[in-house]
């Protein structure tokens, strides 16, 4: 349960009646039968649901959204990053995966509305990787293009009560917060961090999100792995250091400097 899922189901919880589902099979083989408990989920609640809504496009978004159509009912698909690209170089987007991208994309046109979280999901040109293979064109109707379902673009949005500045470490800090895992590594940029720690050893960085299944053949000393934090005690996180480092190779719209810029880091991206 992502934060800014979290975010969405407290927004709307105000005024209406919210029955979440959380998708999150924990190995690849394990996907069919989360889709099988997916379906007992909607024969028990989408037949009363009014409108469903999919934070992004996957595996999880084609029953909701079929059901809903065939029950004439608003279906709307949050599409947030992963859903609409494709950069196969450092194995991230759904479509260049069969079937995941074929689920993505008949999500997206079966849906009534679809909402990106940045306009650059939408169709968008990319040359930060200019001798790389991926495709250029991104976005959701880059990879369909016959797509004419209606959207709006909606960005997340940010607490500024939960997320503030607070009482600052000393010295000069730099932060990351990304779940580790192999394709990330290079994603997010976590070997640009690794050089920095060892070019500067007079300055303290910190990584939040490792992973027990990532192994390191060298971790420089001024550099702190953290495992995952809990949501309520980010802010507190980012307040003790001077920067956020957003060193990434794509992202659709980047939460986690906005969250730390609220907490008064200097963001340094790329």
């Amino acid at each position: 349960m992502a934060s800014f899922a979290r975010n969405d189901i407290a927004l709307l919880g105000r005024e209406f009646e919210v029955v979440p589902h959380v998708f999150a099979p924990r190995k690849r083989w394990m996907t069919p039968l989360s889709l099988f408990k997916q379906c007992f989920f909607l024969l028990r609640n989408g037949f009363t649901a009014d409108v469903f809504i999919c934070m992004f496009g996957g595996y999880h978004s084609l029953l909701p959204v079929l059901l809903g159509k065939l029950r004439r009912r608003p279906t709307i698909v949050i599409v947030g990053g992963f859903d609409a690209v494709s950069f196969p170089s450092f194995r991230y987007g759904a479509h260049h995966r069969f079937p995941l991208g074929w689920f993505v994309r008949c999500s997206l046109r079966s849906a009534t509305h679809i909402v990106p979280v940045s306009d650059n999901l939408v169709n968008s040109t990319t040359h930060y990787l200019p001798n790389s293979t991926d495709p250029h064109q991104q976005g959701y109707r880059a990879f369909d293009p016959g797509n004419s379902v209606p959207y709006t673009i909606i960005a997340y949005g940010y607490d500024a009560q939960r997320f503030k500045p607070m009482k600052r470490g000393e010295g000069v800090s730099f932060i990351t917060v990304a779940q580790m895992n192999a394709p990330n590594f290079l994603r997010k940029g976590a070997d640009l961090m690794f050089m920095l720690a060892e070019r500067y050893p007079q300055h303290r960085f910190t990584l939040v999100g490792n992973t027990p299944s990532m192994h390191y053949d060298r971790v420089p000393p001024n550099l702190e792995l953290k495992n995952f934090v809990a949501y309520e005690r980010l802010p507190e996180e980012y307040a003790a250091h001077t920067f956020y480092l957003q060193l990434s190779m794509w992202e659709g719209f980047p939460s986690a400097p906005c969250e730390a810029m609220l907490c008064g880091c200097v963001p340094i991206v790329s």
